[in-house]
């Protein structure tokens, strides 16, 4: 088999023409693969990324097998419409994501150093949540020299919140990055999404009550999921009164968890 051809362009469709041209043929006798898919730059925050595919002319036997291969995603596509939510969908997109965000911020030159800590970190995430093609505004709730509290409202907050709000802490660890880039001391950046924090600390309050029930019922030690120290602490704040029982943490991030043990 000769080597593709590898084609460079803004667009996938632009990419594909290209090759089309160069291989001599029509774009639907393209037989391709696409390398990298293109991404906008925005505000300086992102680098523009352009498309790349490597192409080939098909065979008869590729256009077989592709029309095989169309039906079987087609069957798969239906049925991961009654599998999966389109939010749970979106929330795993969003998720893969940030890590690549994170290594872009690193490498960018980044905003004016005359703008304040608080509004760059909110401009950084109006520009991820474009980004995400979400739909939500970001509000400047409280701002010192040390740190500011910032809050998600509108229409896609379920999606920015995530998994247990795990989309919604890499959206803070991020936006905590850029407002120290500008900023002469460490600053810490706060992020809540429509009382999100508040509604999933009552939940780990009510769910640490429980549990200690069960581990002074059982006598026995009674492991917890694996949590950020954010929710780790309010499970220990909220049984460090609680008679009959103590807590303790074990494990090792991101896999590390609060127990709690019976006090004898």
């Amino acid at each position: 088999m000769d080597k593709p051809l590898r084609v460079t362009a803004e667009s996938v469709d632009e990419a594909l023409q290209k090759a089309a041209d160069q291989l001599g043929v029509s774009v639907e006798e393209v037989d391709y693969h696409v390398v990298q898919q293109p991404k906008r730059g925005f505000l300086g925050w992102f680098k523009k990324r352009n498309a790349v595919v490597e192409a080939s002319v098909k065979t008869a036997d590729a256009d077989v097998e592709q029309t095989q291969e169309s039906g079987a995603l087609d069957l798969e596509d239906e049925f991961s419409t009654f599998a999966e939510t389109e939010n749970e969908a979106q929330v795993e997109a969003v998720e893969e994501t940030l890590p690549e965000l994170e290594e872009e911020i690193k490498e960018q030159a980044g905003p004016s150093e005359d703008e304040k800590p608080e509004e760059t970190a909110k401009h950084y995430l109006e520009a991820v949540i474009q980004e995400m093609e979400a739909v939500a505004e970001v509000h400047i709730q409280s701002a010192n020299a040390k740190s500011a509290e910032l809050e998600l409202t509108g229409e896609s907050v379920g999606l920015l919140i995530g998994k247990r709000g795990q989309t919604l802490d890499a959206l803070e660890t991020l936006a905590g990055l850029a407002a120290n880039r500008v900023s002469s001391r460490h600053f810490t950046v706060f992020l809540d999404a429509e009382g999100y924090r508040a509604r999933r600390a009552a939940s780990l309050e009510n769910l640490a009550d429980r549990l200690a029930d069960k581990a002074l019922s059982t006598s026995t030690r009674v492991p917890l999921e694996p949590m950020n120290a954010r929710e780790r602490k309010v499970i220990h704040q909220a049984l460090q009164k609680t008679r009959g029982v103590e807590t303790i943490s074990e494990g090792v991030e991101p896999k590390r968890r609060v127990v709690i043990l019976p006090d004898h």
